[in-house]
């Protein structure tokens, strides 16, 4: 999150990147509160698709506890800005921090899913030795496991009072990983956002959707997609450029699409008799 901390170096290596394309997108992490519309317009002209900002936690205690200076209102406001940009915003969380609650956690999840992120990473607390941290997990109440070779961000080594067992956080984690996965503004933002589907018919590419992958991709360039099916009929969406999509319902992970006003055909997926909320 200290790339943006040096404002000057930020610019020079966008026009770098956009008088010398090098032929690739990149995502970086930015600072709340350490970047502007003039920086974001430079990243994305220099081919950034995501950026991604820490926020660690929602929680007013646990951020002024672990994020001092980052409020709640700038969170927003930059998620904002990011999109203003034309770019994608992804959230860091941690889970697991001393002073952690199950209370905590939902209050950082009910943030998270305000906050219309394109994408969120939630770790498992690892600290690191040498770090102040470090200290107030082995002086702090719970239990820490400092077997090195669990602190990799997969396992919940610090237990913190508030929790009962690791299980029971293992269990929230889990919870609130589908909660944001499975909610249908993330639905909406993964079909319909600017590198989605609608994304590419803008475009006039067309695409087409395998519920087995989940992945919306253009016609293969010279294949008639009614006789050469890339998978079985049955499991085939086929919407043609240009048609524009109508409406989205996923459905244990199935997806079910309507064509719009010039679409040559818009199935549904078998089992499903109707369109939902897109």
């Amino acid at each position: 999150d200290l790339f943006t901390a040096q404002k000057k170096r930020v610019t020079e290596l966008c026009n770098l990147l956009i008088e010398k394309p090098l032929g690739m997108n990149f995502n970086c992490a930015i600072r709340t509160g350490h970047t502007s519309d003039e920086m974001l317009a430079e990243l994305k002209k220099a081919g950034a698709l995501m950026v991604s900002m820490g926020i660690e936690s929602a929680d007013p205690e646990m951020m002024e506890r672990h994020k001092a200076g980052v409020t709640l209102e700038a969170v927003k406001k930059t998620v904002e800005q990011i999109h203003a940009a034309g770019l994608r915003a992804k959230g860091l969380f941690i889970f697991g921090m001393p002073g952690e609650t199950p209370e905590t956690v939902k209050v950082t999840s009910d943030f998270i899913l305000s906050l219309d992120l394109d994408e969120m990473n939630m770790t498992k607390f690892s600290p690191l030795y040498g770090a102040p941290i470090w200290d107030e997990c082995k002086s702090a109440p719970g239990d820490f496991n400092e077997d090195w070779r669990l602190m990799n961000c997969l396992n919940f080594v610090y237990l913190p009072e508030g929790f009962s067992s690791r299980e029971e956080m293992d269990a929230l984690y889990n919870w609130h990983v589908r909660r944001f996965y499975d909610s249908k503004g993330y639905r909406r933002r993964f079909a319909f956002g600017g590198h989605g589907l609608l994304g590419l018919e803008r475009e006039g590419r067309g695409f087409e959707l395998t519920p087995q992958h989940g992945v919306a991709a253009p016609p293969a360039e010279g294949r008639d997609p009614d006789r050469e099916p890339p998978c079985e009929a049955a499991d085939r969406v086929q919407v043609g450029s240009g048609s524009g999509v109508l409406a989205l319902q996923l459905l244990d992970r199935h997806v079910a699409w309507g064509a719009g006003r010039d679409a040559g055909r818009g199935d549904l997926l078998p089992g499903v008799d109707h369109l939902g909320d897109a």
